[in-house]
C-alpha cells in the first residue's frame, strides 16, 4: 500500500492509503489543511486539538448543509417527475379521446 505525505495545520503526516488513492487523499487533506489554516489564523492562541476539534466541526457542518442540499434537489426532482408524469397521462388521456371519437365518426360513415 502507497504512503502519502501530507501536510495539516503546519504538520506533516505520512498515511498509507489504498493503491490509486494518493491524489484523492492529498485532495482532501489540502482541503482540511485550508480550513485548520482558517481556524488557527482566526483562533491562534488555540491547542492543536482544540483547533482539529473546531476544523472537524467546521466540515462536518459543511458536509451536513450538503446532505441537506441533496436531499431538497432529490425530492424536487421525484414532484417535478411526477408532475411531468401526471401532465403525460392527462396528455395521452385526450389523445386517447380523440382516437375514439375519430374511431366512432368512421364507423357512422
Amino acid at each position: 500500500m502507497p504512503m502519502v505525505d501530507i501536510t495539516i495545520a503546519g504538520r506533516r503526516h505520512n498515511l498509507q492509503c489504498d493503491e490509486g488513492q494518493e491524489t484523492r487523499l492529498k485532495r482532501l487533506s489540502g482541503y482540511i489543511d485550508s480550513k485548520a489554516s482558517e481556524v488557527l489564523r482566526r483562533n491562534p492562541q488555540l491547542t492543536e486539538a482544540r483547533a482539529m476539534l473546531l476544523t472537524s466541526l467546521l466540515v462536518a457542518d459543511e458536509l451536513m448543509d450538503a446532505y441537506e442540499e441533496i436531499q431538497q434537489l432529490r425530492t424536487r426532482a421525484t414532484l417535478d417527475a411526477k408532475a411531468h408524469e401526471e401532465s403525460g397521462v392527462k396528455a395521452m388521456e385526450k389523445i386517447a379521446e380523440r382516437l375514439e371519437r375519430l374511431a366512432g365518426e368512421l364507423e357512422s360513415a
